[in-house]
């Protein structure tokens, strides 16, 4: 009811705007075209959000072409009838003639403080005449914030753009990671995929439609209106970059349709300037590694725990005794967390060209960025090149852009950290003979323990590079009269390739027995590739008539991607010097795998924008889309409304207000992200096996060959659906100097297609079959504030503070058979040393499910359970677990200030969360430890240890609140004289630290497989 409510609502502010149209159409065309007649034309220019004249505004008249001064130019005895009207960061528009005297208003396209991007689902609007919820950052806040990371920085701007930094990965500058815009949309992908389902093994790292399947909470991410994957972005040069825009709400999404239900962060890269340009960016980078939440037992105090333990005594007494002597006769005490640690040194060179006229422009840019991780061997080196073309011939214009992104990335041969942090410090790195790694540390009866280090030393190998060409090409006409038509392709194909090679000496084969000798060694090696193609048709209106203000756009985004992937894993090499596939002598798995996916979508999409008297301001927008996943339509549509206040009479008398608006909106976007043959019934083939024709001894070629069924198709699944209600309220006052925002939301997001359970009594289990059902709500109240506390114009003076919070939570509204699957399996089969994830009905996907404890007996050391009867019992039963905490934080935010005196510039920048909770695996993990691997000194204050094993209890949640400094920047930029013996415009230095310390939060470790890390960036920019 309330989708069909959105749509009648949508449909009749379209006809009252077609009305509005019609009537302002229906006015000119009663008005001769006087043009012709007319010996003098006055024209005068104004900005459209804030009414000021314009100067240097290029405004041609047929042949002939002046400038603004102050805002106006005359024409005379010019007989043209359509002026067109050109200046940088505006849009350009035709009018016609048919007065003597004329106003027109320009719209800011690519000022950042001037609205939200524009893409080919989205029409260009000012910000004062949106009543839709965006954040426009431009890159040099960016920039301010992080210089490495474009999500880490925008992260800083957008509370509600929740960023997960897995807690294994750490800082590894090759995982990506996981990001949502005001909540989960879906489950899991790793809860929802099916084994038989087909997805591609290894898609390409361009893939956005597998992307978005995997990470199915991410937002859509546009590349100046293209889609892309948000590795892409990461690989960019940041400095190429002018602004980010972040869509949240209805208003902003709907025009995207089956991409704009997780929100959509839109990316514009800089265009040449019409003049000769050269920016210049060094940019050296330091890794170091963050290992302060890890604290290893000394050698002497790990043989006190061993001998402690009691499970040294009679014939393992001997061992403990070597290991004794090591410690305290021979002081070994070995730091093996550094082993595999460096000081990442990096650097990145950036280099813009740009050059041209007021008709014809072109530039080019290179940019070459080695990222350095802290673990010895990690590294992601990334090539940007590009070349733009484009300009204008009256009311023609085009441009074109050709680029070129490259990667080489290189995973550590040393292997995840956490085997380091196994190592008994008793234990020696090196061979005291050879001085080299040595691959056995210690032998204990049938037991030998393993040097990971020695893995580094032979020819381990994991790497992976990928090859990215695009083309963009936009053209654009003006009809005139406020019309304009715009079209556009990109095309794009990427390559990938990975190979991962562990030598016959590697340390995972150590336990191999003799008669399995030729199955070590391990080769894996993928291909895949990735050709995108994208166009879009556009018409679009912009018209000012009196009070009135119009934007219309209407026009088609369409879409194809070709996904293919083969993949080969080898085993059995004779010798770690020979690491070609080639020598390989059989497969380790039965055979080779390929895959090739082909997905298609249309769409098209309508919104308009009118304003009366910039008081009042309605928005409708929607969007028709058909996927090839899907056998049906499906349609999305949304309203907005917003009220000027401060634009009202009784409130333009109080000068100290500067902006007081109302907005609200009310929609329905939708979400690509499931995977896209689930309509189809498909098979397989038993290619080991073939029918045989009686009396013939050999099989038929061709003929006879035996399928099985992999998934059933469902022909009426339909697209999921997110209803989104906005409402917020947008300040500003003392000329500025304080900007508010608040915006209430409540999100729905049904429909969602998961895995449908089935029986044994149906004959049918191991196949892959999809249905809607399932529900998860989003809601939430953010608030951002931003001051300037001081300022002093002499001295370039000037304090500002920014502060943002968002207060959200997550909820399961609507489930089905398959969520009792699987919480029945992680109940029961999953591992229980660790809190598994539950999805009921009532509660977050993101609650922490841990049965209650009552603490630990001080006689027997063992744990007292609290059972759902009220009983207690030291028998711990995964039945009587209860929601202990969310992993998600009640609020979370930014606040930080950037202070400017002359020529110095300082930053500092902060985010907090607090009400998160985490379970303590830190302290699972040396509860459940083996006596013969080092611990974490926590166990020193351990209650159990090496007894009977701990499993997922109310007693080990802690609280996550802390305070994390992001960012601390010092800049300083040059006096203009200083630059000019160099010949430049300006030159300036920047010195920056990220992640430089945090305060509070659980007392973990942090960064199991890859540390966490500090990063020091120092930067000298230059422009000539």
């Amino acid at each position: 009811m309330k989708r069909k409510l959105c749509f009648l609502f949508s449909l009749l502010c379209l006809i009252c705007l077609n009305r509005q149209i019609g009537h302002a159409m229906q006015l000119s065309s009663t008005q001769a075209d006087t043009a012709r007649v007319l010996q003098k034309v006055t024209i005068t220019v104004l900005d459209l959000g804030s009414s000021k004249l314009l100067d240097s505004v290029q405004v041609t008249l047929g042949k002939q072409a002046k400038y603004t001064t102050k805002g106006v130019v005359v024409f005379e005895n010019n007989e043209d009838s359509v002026v067109i009207l050109t200046k940088s960061g505006y849009g350009r528009i035709g009018k016609k003639v048919n007065t003597a005297v004329m106003t027109v208003r320009l719209m800011k396209t690519a000022d950042a403080e001037a609205g939200y991007l524009i893409g080919m689902g989205l029409s260009q609007n000012t910000k004062s005449m949106f009543s839709g919820s965006a954040i426009t950052v431009s890159s040099e806040e960016l920039r301010k914030v992080n210089a490495l990371n474009l999500v880490d920085g925008l992260k800083f701007f957008v509370p509600s753009l929740i960023v997960v930094n897995n807690n294994n990965n750490g800082g590894n500058p090759n995982t990506l990671p996981q990001i949502s815009l005001r909540g989960a949309s879906n489950l899991p992908y790793t809860v929802t995929a099916n084994a038989t389902s087909g997805v591609l093994a290894a898609p390409s790292q361009g893939d956005y439609i597998a992307a978005g399947i995997i990470s199915n909470s991410t937002p859509v991410v546009l590349l100046d209106g293209v889609q892309v994957s948000l590795q892409t972005i990461l690989d960019i040069d940041l400095n190429r970059v002018t602004s980010v825009t972040v869509l949240k709400d209805a208003a902003a999404t709907a025009s995207y349709g089956m991409r704009g239900g997780n929100g959509v962060i839109a990316v514009q890269t800089v265009r040449p300037q019409s003049k000769l340009a050269i920016s210049f960016t060094e940019q050296v980078q330091v890794a170091t590694a963050n290992t302060a939440s890890f604290k290893a037992l000394t050698a002497k105090q790990k043989v006190d725990i061993e001998k402690n333990s009691g499970l040294f005594n009679g014939v393992l007494a001997p061992i403990y005794q070597n290991r004794y002597n090591k410690a305290y006769q021979n002081n070994i005490n070995t730091d093996w967390l550094a082993v595999p640690l460096q000081n990442g040194v990096g650097a990145k060179h950036s280099l813009g060209l740009s050059a041209g006229n007021e008709d014809v422009v072109y530039g080019v840019n290179a940019s070459y960025n080695d990222v350095e991780g802290s673990m010895k061997g990690s590294s992601r080196k990334t090539l940007d090149l590009g070349a733009y073309f484009g300009g204008h011939f009256g009311a023609f214009s085009f441009s074109n852009k050709f680029s070129y992104l490259g990667a080489d990335v290189s995973n550590s041969s040393y292997g995840s950290f956490i085997n380091y942090t196994k190592m008994n410090p008793y234990w020696e790195l090196n061979d005291p003979y050879t001085g080299k790694p040595q691959r056995t540390v210690e032998t204990s009866g049938e037991v030998t323990f393993l040097n990971p280090a020695y893995n580094a030393s032979i020819s381990t190998k994991d790497v992976m590079n990928y090859n990215r060409y695009s083309n963009f090409t936009n053209l654009n006409y003006i009809l005139g009269s406020g019309f304009q038509l715009n079209g556009m392709v990109n095309i794009v194909h990427q390559t990938d390739e990975l190979d991962y090679f562990l030598p016959p000496n590697h340390t995972v084969f150590g336990n191999i027995t003799p008669e399995n000798i030729f199955t070590r060694g391990l080769y894996n090696y993928t291909s895949n590739s990735i050709l995108d193609v994208q166009g879009g048709l556009r018409l679009q209106h912009q018209n000012s008539f009196g009070k009135h203000q119009l934007f219309a756009n209407v026009g088609q985004h369409i879409a194809q991607t070709s996904s293919e992937s083969e993949g080969i894993v080898v085993a059995g090499f004779a010798t770690d010097r020979i690491g070609d596939i080639a020598f390989g002598n059989s497969y380790a798995t039965s055979k080779p795998v390929s895959g090739k996916i082909v997905t298609r979508y249309l769409a098209s999409f309508a919104n308009a924008g009118y304003s009366y008297d910039n008081r009042y301001q309605v928005d409708v927008s929607g969007s028709v889309d058909y996927y090839s996943g899907l056998n049906q339509a499906a349609k999305f549509g949304a309203v907005g409304l917003s009220w000027n206040v401060s634009n009202e009479a009784f409130l333009k008398s109080v000068k100290w207000i500067d902006l007081l608006k109302i907005k609200g909106s009310i929609g329905i976007a939708g979400n690509q992200a499931f995977l896209s043959y689930l309509t189809r019934t498909t098979y397989d083939y038993y290619t080991n096996q073939q029918y045989v024709p009686a009396g013939t001894g050999v099989g038929t070629i061709g003929l006879g060959l035996g399928n099985y069924l992999t998934s059933y198709g469902n022909k009426n699944l339909r697209a999921p659906e997110t209803f989104k209600q906005d409402v917020g309220v947008d300040a500003a006052f003392f000329n500025n100097r304080l900007v508010l925002n608040l915006n209430l939301y409540k999100q729905l997001h049904n429909n969602l297609i998961l895995p449908v359970s089935t029986v044994g009594s149906t004959g049918y289990q191991d196949f892959a079959y999809y249905d809607n059902y399932g529900e998860i709500a989003n809601k939430g109240l953010e608030i951002a504030a931003m001051a300037t506390v001081y300022q002093a114009p002499k001295n370039n003076f000037k304090i500002n503070i920014i502060a943002n919070a968002l207060h959200a939570t997550d909820e399961i509204t609507a489930a089905g058979s398959y969520f009792n699957d699987v919480n029945n399996f992680n109940n029961t089969t999953a591992a229980q040393n660790t809190a598994q994830p539950r999805y009921v009905v009532g509660e977050s996907p993101y609650a922490i499910w841990a049965v209650p404890s009552l603490g630990l007996d001080p006689n027997t050391g063992k744990e007292i359970f609290l059972k759902k009867d009220g009983s207690s019992t030291m028998i711990w039963d995964a039945n009587d677990k209860v929601v202990a905490g969310s992993l998600m934080p009640e609020w979370v935010g930014s606040l930080g200030t950037d202070i400017s005196f002359r020529k110095f510039s300082f930053g500092a920048y902060f985010n907090y969360q607090h009400g998160a909770k985490v379970y303590n695996q830190t302290m699972a993990a040396i509860e459940n430890a083996n006596v013969n691997e080092n611990l974490d000194a926590r166990a020193l204050d351990a209650k159990r240890l090496f007894g009977s094993p701990t499993f997922a209890t109310t007693r080990l949640v802690a609280s996550d609140n802390k305070i994390q400094c992001s960012s601390i920047m010092l800049g300083y930029k040059f006096p203009k004289t200083f630059a000019e013996k160099i010949n430049a415009k300006d030159l300036g230095i920047k010195l920056m630290v990220n992640n430089a310390f945090e305060v509070g939060g659980a007392d973990i470790q942090r960064g199991i497989y890859y540390p966490f890390q500090r990063n020091y960036t120092f930067i000298l920019n230059a422009n000539f």
